[in-house]
């Protein structure tokens, strides 16, 4: 709440005119009185927790959404089927009654109507709807629950807590995020200002590196130049300090503690007093201020509130001395446009600390005061108090009179204030940048402080360009953002950054009527947006306009009761358990004690959830209509009858237990990626996203399950036909191949599910083969149980276990048909592998057909990686050190540049352009791709360094077979990793090594670049490779550029055998 106006009437007919001053919210404290007067107002539902409030949305995730519509789909495929084989079975009926004279039930058309038909066809088929997949999902939701609550990655110290899945539902939403809101107090920071820099009489004072004020030299200069011009701005400076403001002390065990409505404000007092300026008594008039240990009293006359429309903050006081004086802090461009003539000199450097403070993400405050006159104040002090008697335009009023009083100043000084952020916000900020995601920054508190916290914290860079709207009519703010969407629109054409700042005022009417589609469609083009001086609804309305205009999956983190309406209309719902309290804790989805923390949940969790429910999907709509679809297969041969090709008990059985582990740890326990190397490189968040849960991806796992049906029921029709003689003298029947189909179904979806899986574990193999081994058991105790255990139970299967296991015809084929149906999936998938341009080339259409696992090395082209860790030095004696802090950036078809070592200037990051350390098999194609042309360098000159290749493993033979072949596996591993570990030079047409073979020589870039000579005599040799661009002798070089590669550590090793 930031304004209040009422009117009280006394008995005696007098009238007084309250404002935001005189309301006492929940949880005031009094001070400085032992009682008031006070009248209870907005209670119950008006109260402002209950007018902010919202009930409990009951949320979905996207994915179940997708699901549903697909059951929805199959569900009129059933039905088609259905009609269709009913229709199958009239036309058969009436074209073979007179050839079927012995089938009496035919001569009854009531038993093989149209109507039964489909009836029967419809139960026969009921199971292409994977009915368990509802109760596989939940299972594998909770233990994906168990895991974010038991996760000690996101355990914090401090507070003894740790996250907190509160819902289940909402696992796979934490790998669709596409917007975070978040707030600011208490979320990015941890709301504790510190005093850092001052800058007075031309002198900057402080540093950077103490966590406190610390300057010695501020001190010693005051008490040597006491009457010089900068001794009396130090003391003035320090002063205002102690005296312009709100802040109450409380003394508490030989402490004073300071209460103060902004901790801007408690920061210059605590400042003040440690510098020996000790305000410790604040009295309705007066206050006492320790000035170097003698106390000094001060009457406070007048107070000028701040407010975001004057930007500063006012106090008229009178000293010991009765001079009256105005001191006045507030923003630097509202103070230098009330300074007096000849400040220009002390204006220019104040400018260039403040700058300098900005630079280093500080808050910054300008001090100013003035001299008044007795007769001036006295002839302005009756006209301020009658404007704030007034019940309309009480602000302008009172506003007018202050812009008379506040005129003239005398700069006096600046401050820097660190408002601390939580640990690793930067990071974590960049992180989600990097992830393809956008953050928002929402948050009660005024426009200039929402800026600096998202300078400090990355979300906004010197570079971008801000587009701030404060207007505070309809028609205004519809202007303003017509004039920045035209704005945008060149902004992106000259690849710049902008972000949108706006208040709450302007957003009561950029949210309605047409206004509103305007905001959302530019703030969805911004690279971020900052909300500032918004009340809980805002939030909300915010964070809904996003969800429906955007159609995108919004999360919303917060830590305080005003954070809950926002929390609650997201998508997906988190809060902080901070100091404001467990308010949004509670209403949240999910609990986190940092914010940093919320990279974890999202890289990691989110990402592997979102993967694993995808598949389990996938993999349990293809297992049923893999297995159930046999049954219309089998009715072509049937004459459409209705009869069924597998045993009753072991169709019940498919899903419940032969085939119902694989999906489970499928959820449970598959990675695609280790958590290090999501955390490293986020935007392998972005790219699972690619493998979402489609109309076509899941279009085509069904079209891959028919083709399996196929070849799995015809394959063994034509192997276990009738001409096929079993042990015991007899042809096999319908039910000897339905089991025998069966069995080569179980063990096809098995082994498909490995296929599937990224990493192979051992709880995935004991389920597959675990699966197959308890169907052969079964069936062996099913088909033994009749008569002599039970007469009501395996009757048809009786003693057929014995008679499938001893035929050699049934082995042969129990080996064949399942390799045979996973022949394609298998000559696909290793084909991608070994030939990754095909991959390229072809991933949109194969790679969704078979949800192709490439290895991470082949499935980063094309991809920006941020590698998300502070650049180091590049120095080279810090060269060692700084190789593995990198990211991957390939080159834009404007630039057709190489991608140099450089300082990404929002963040502090390290760019480097990796052609082999990510794949070996791409380096000829990368080195096409950006090796074409030179843009200008500044990196230093090539050095020479050293490398070691990889030892090879051994081989059988004789001895002189080992050593050539070791000599030829060590020259094609430098061959194909021999740009992993050393420094290169290279122009714009030929790369040649110094050292090289002379076929290496006329060797051009068409063929990629040459492969560095490498003495093989032994594994442990190193040699020693430069690289250059030649020219003719003519020509003077013209410039080169230095790229580090990193080695090709143990994890990328890892990543390129996933």
């Amino acid at each position: 709440m930031s304004k209040y106006r009422g009117a009280f009437i006394l008995i005696v007919c007098e009238f007084e005119f309250p404002g935001i001053d005189q309301l006492l919210l929940r949880g005031a404290r009094l001070k400085n009185t032992p009682w008031i007067f006070a009248s209870v107002i907005y209670t119950g539902h008006d109260a402002k927790l209950l007018m902010n409030s919202n009930k409990a949305p009951l949320k979905s995730g996207t994915i179940d959404i997708q699901t549903n519509y697909r059951i929805i789909f199959l569900f009129f495929v059933l039905v088609a089927l259905a009609i269709i084989s009913a229709a199958g079975t009239v036309v058969w009926t009436k074209n073979n009654i007179p050839d079927a004279w012995y089938l009496e039930f035919l001569q009854h058309g009531s038993r093989t109507g149209f109507f039964w038909g489909c009836l029967t066809f419809f139960i026969l088929y009921n199971n292409l709807i994977p009915i368990s997949l509802q109760v596989t999902l939940e299972v594998v939701r909770f233990f994906q629950a168990f895991y974010i609550n038991n996760d000690i990655e996101m355990y914090d110290v401090n507070s003894d807590s740790c996250a907190v899945a509160r819902t289940s539902n909402l696992n796979e939403e934490l790998g669709l995020v596409k917007y975070v809101m978040s707030d600011k107090t208490g979320t990015l920071t941890r709301n504790v200002m510190k005093f850092k820099r001052v800058s007075v009489g031309g002198e900057n004072y402080g540093d950077n590196e103490n966590d406190e004020f610390c300057d010695p030299d501020l001190i010693k200069d005051l008490n040597e130049n006491k009457n010089s011009p900068k001794g009396r701005a130090i003391r003035e400076v320090l002063t205002m300090m102690a005296v312009c403001h709100t802040v109450v002390p409380e003394h508490k065990d030989d402490q004073i503690l300071y209460q103060s409505s902004s901790p801007d404000e408690g920061a210059l007092v605590r400042g003040a007093a440690s510098q020996g300026f000790v305000f410790h008594t604040r009295q309705p008039q007066k206050v006492i201020v320790k000035m170097m240990d003698e106390d000094e009293t001060m009457e406070v006359l007048d107070v000028i509130d701040f407010t975001s429309d004057r930007k500063r903050m006012s106090v008229i006081v009178k000293n010991h001395s009765g001079v009256i004086k105005l001191y006045c802090k507030g923003a630097d461009s509202i103070i230098f446009d009330r300074l007096g003539k000849g400040m220009d000199a002390e204006m220019e450097t104040a400018k260039q600390h403040l700058e300098e403070y900005a630079t280093l993400g500080y808050r910054t405050l300008c001090f100013a005061a003035r001299e008044i006159k007795p007769e001036e104040y006295a002839d302005w002090a009756p006209k301020y108090r009658e404007a704030s008697l007034k019940i309309d335009g009480r602000t302008q009023a009172m506003g007018e009179l202050a812009e008379h009083i506040e005129k003239d100043l005398e700069l006096v000084g600046a401050t820097a204030i660190e408002d601390k952020l939580q640990e690793y916000v930067p990071e974590t900020i960049q992180a989600l940048i990097a992830a393809d995601m956008r953050v928002w920054m929402l948050t009660g508190d005024k426009r200039e402080t929402a800026i600096n916290i998202a300078h400090s914290c990355a979300l906004i860079s010197s570079q971008t360009e801000l587009m701030i709207v404060d207007k505070h009519t309809y028609e205004d703010t519809y202007v303003k953002l017509d004039q920045f969407a035209k704005l945008s629109e060149d902004f992106e054409a000259q690849q710049k950054e902008f972000a949108m700042i706006i208040d709450g005022k302007s957003l009561v009417h950029a949210l309605v009527g047409e206004a509103r589609t305007h905001f959302a469609e530019l703030c969805l083009r911004c690279r971020a947006v900052v909300c500032c001086r918004m009340s809980p609804m805002q939030k909300a309305e915010v964070v809904d306009v996003v969800r429906k205009i955007g159609k995108h999956v919004v999360l919303a983190v917060g830590d305080g009761a005003n954070d809950v309406a926002m929390i609650q209309a997201a998508n997906v719902g988190i809060g902080i358990s901070g100091e404001e309290g467990l308010q949004a804790a509670s209403a949240s989805d999910y609990a986190i004690p940092r914010f940093h923390f919320l990279r974890r949940l999202l890289l990691v969790h989110g990402a592997w959830n979102h993967d694993r429910s995808v598949k389990v999907i996938l993999y349990s709509f293809y297992k049923n209509i893999c297995l159930y679809i046999i049954e219309l297969w089998f009715a072509i041969f049937s004459a459409w009858s209705g009869q069924t090709i597998f045993d009753r008990w072991t169709i019940g059985m498919f899903n419940v237990i032969f085939t119902a582990w694989p999906p489970l740890i499928l959820g449970l326990f598959d990675r695609p990626v280790p958590a290090h190397q999501m955390l490293r490189y986020p935007a392998l968040y972005h790219s699972f996203q690619k493998r979402a849960f489609s109309i076509w991806n899941f279009s085509l796992w069904i079209g891959m399950a028919l083709v399996h049906s196929l070849s799995l029921f015809f394959l063994s029709y034509f192997f276990l036909e009738s001409q096929v003689v079993w042990a015991n003298g007899r042809v096999g029947g319908w039910l000897m191949l339905g089991n025998c189909c069966y069995s080569f179904v179980v063990t096809t979806v098995c082994l498909k599910a490995l296929l599937e899986c990224d990493s192979w574990t051992w709880p995935l193999f004991a389920s597959c083969f675990g699966s197959i081994a308890l169907w052969i058991i079964v069936l062996w105790i099913y088909a033994a149980v009749f008569p002599d255990v039970f007469t009501f139970v395996g009757s048809d299967v009786a003693g057929m276990a014995f008679i499938m296991m001893s035929s050699p015809t049934f082995w042969l084929a129990f080996l064949f048909i399942p390799v045979a149906t996973l022949l394609w999936d298998l000559v696909i998938k290793s084909t991608l592998m070994l030939h990754p341009r095909l991959s390229v080339a072809y991933r949109p259409f194969l790679r969704p057909l078979l949800a192709i696992r490439l290895p991470i090395s082949k499935s980063l082209i094309n991809v920006n990686i941020w590698h998300v860790q502070p650049a180091q030095s590049q120095s080279l004696e810090n060269e060692r050190r700084s190789r593995h802090l990198f990211t991957i950036t390939y080159p834009t078809p404007r630039e057709q540049a190489v991608m140099h070592i450089k300082q990404a200037q929002s963040g502090g990051f390290e760019r480097a352009w990796l052609p082999s350390s990510i794949g070996p098999r791409r380096v000829s194609i990368s080195w096409r791709r950006s090796l074409r042309t030179v843009g200008d360098s500044s990196h230093r000159t090539a050095q020479t360094t050293t490398t070691t290749p990889a030892s090879p493993s051994g081989s059988n033979g004789s001895a002189a077979r080992r050593r050539k072949r070791q000599q030829e596996a060590e020259e094609e591993r430098a061959r194909l990793r021999g740009y992993d570990n050393q420094a290169m030079e290279y122009g714009s047409t030929e790369l040649f090594p110094i050292q090289s073979s002379p076929n290496d020589r006329d060797r051009s870039f068409s063929q990629g670049p040459p492969p560095p000579y490498i003495n093989s005599a032994s594994s442990n040799s190193t040699s020693n490779v430069t690289y250059f661009r030649p020219s003719p002798a003519s020509a003077k070089p013209t410039h080169v550029t230095r790229i580090a590669v990193p080695p090709l550590d143990e994890t990328q090793q890892q990543l390129q055998h996933l």
